[in-house]
């Protein structure tokens, strides 16, 4: 309904192009998968993710991963509070419903974590 509405406005306001990035629903199940190959991956013959399948059904066409579409960063104790387990040495770390791993450097205090989300194009009318 979203969609529908806002390629509604789209045509509307003639513009040339409806493009968007969108974050894969399942790819958190996944994190150490990269976006790249995740979406290409299959299950039963069709696209694994719902939501990367309910854009194409719409019209969509994916288009590129967009790469680092979302930078977190902080101190250990912001992390601390986020990872399940105890930061007792750098390295990766995965945070419940995160697209990807923090990579966490004891030595400097500090984790960072990107996200990779997918630009989709919609077809203007």
């Amino acid at each position: 309904m979203i969609i529908n509405k806002t390629k509604q406005l789209v045509a509307e306001c003639q513009f040339d192009h409806f493009v968007i990035p969108i974050r894969p629903t399942y790819k958190s199940r996944h994190p150490r998968i990269s976006m790249k190959d995740y979406i290409q991956y299959r299950q039963h013959n069709k696209i694994y993710d719902p939501w990367i399948r309910t854009h194409l059904k719409g019209g969509a066409e994916n288009l590129n991963v967009c790469d680092r579409a979302m930078h977190i960063y902080g101190d250990l104790g912001f992390w601390n509070e986020l990872i399940d387990q105890p930061i007792t040495k750098s390295g990766q770390y995965i945070v419940e419903g995160a697209l990807n791993p923090v990579d966490i450097d004891v030595n400097k205090d500090y984790g960072e974590y990107y996200e990779d989300n997918i630009w989709i194009s919609y077809p203007v009318d």
